[in-house]
């Protein structure tokens, strides 16, 4: 691996153990050759640890690959691996988090929480199997019939699993919620109060029955995390529908001001930032803004043009060019 976006791409990939933008591990390969390796060697807490993650094609077809972690030359599994590095990345990309679908949002509550509740992990891992095998149930039934007492095992499982999931992400966002205001503030308060508005679909026994019969007819289960959303909110100003695109992106930087401040909380050690290219998709003033509240946070920063990076700012820091 080399290049800027690279540099950031191995410091994620030591941090969770999946990549920032590729979608198989494989690509991390370079072309030709059967294996790759990155490690690190990282101060958390007064303790040095070595990580390192390799990925082996040898054996491997199509997109497949086997990916191997460490820490201190002993061999790991991924749900121990990740989190020992915790990271925030910010990337011109992430604006989706206001745009996209739930989907993704979702999948980013789940990626924060993968540095810092290894029983969340496990929680939603037990869950996404169950959902499967309920919806799987629930199309049998509503195709070929049969009793309904068999959803109980799956019903009882999936509260268990889904209740979990939906109290951590509400105390995510309780936590933040302050955070993200006073930053808003700081940023711009002439917008009113910066702020998500969570949209949890809480799991419980009653609610499954109370849409049995809808569940039936869809052939899928309709409560539940796995339909959890949260929307941006400035001022009074939905930011997917009505904010320009420098509000968007600065919403969702402050939001992962935030994570950063949460991850610290439940790991007890800052974050490491990475932020690639940021500053080519804002204006001054939003840039002004991002690098006020960078001062006191260890950061990774990539640009193809140091211009943009203030001169007060600038030397601060140390220059790597690549």
């Amino acid at each position: 691996m080399s290049g800027k976006s690279n540099l950031l791409e191995a410091v994620y990939f030591l941090s969770l153990g999946k990549l920032l933008r590729a979608q198989y591990d494989r690509e991390v390969v370079r072309f030709g050759e059967n294996f790759s390796k990155v490690n690190g060697l990282v101060n958390r807490n007064s303790e040095s640890l070595e990580l390192e993650v390799t990925v082996d094609l040898s054996n491997c077809a199509g997109n497949r690959s086997d990916k191997s972690f460490q820490v201190n030359r002993i061999r790991r599994g991924q749900a121990n691996f990740t989190g020992r590095l915790a990271a925030v990345e910010f990337c011109p990309e992430d604006i989706n988090l206001v745009l996209a679908t739930p989907g993704l949002r979702r999948r980013y509550l789940n990626t924060v929480y993968a540095q810092c509740d290894r029983n969340y992990r496990r929680c939603l891992m037990r869950y996404q199997r169950l959902l499967i095998n309920r919806n799987h149930l629930l199309k049998s039934l509503r195709e070929s019939g049969g009793d309904l007492g068999a959803l109980q095992y799956w019903d009882a499982s999936l509260v268990e699993n889904g209740s979990y999931l939906t109290e951590k992400r509400r105390d995510f966002f309780d936590f933040t919620r302050d955070i993200i205001c006073s930053l808003g503030h700081t940023v711009n308060s002439n917008n009113g109060d910066l702020r998500l508005s969570y949209k949890s679909s809480d799991i419980s026994q009653d609610r499954l029955m109370q849409y049995r019969e809808k569940e039936l007819a869809a052939g899928t289960t309709l409560v539940g995390p796995h339909r959890d959303d949260f929307t941006f909110f400035w001022g009074d100003l939905e930011l997917a529908a009505f904010g320009s695109r420098g509000q968007q992106r600065t919403a969702v930087f402050i939001l992962k001001m935030a994570e950063a401040k949460f991850i610290e909380k439940k790991v007890g050690d800052s974050p490491v930032f990475l932020l690639d290219d940021i500053f080519s998709e804002l204006d001054d003033f939003h840039r002004r803004q991002v690098l006020q509240v960078l001062d006191d946070q260890q950061v990774l920063l990539t640009t193809a043009d140091e211009g943009l990076v203030e001169e007060a700012f600038a030397k601060k820091v140390e220059v790597l060019r690549l």
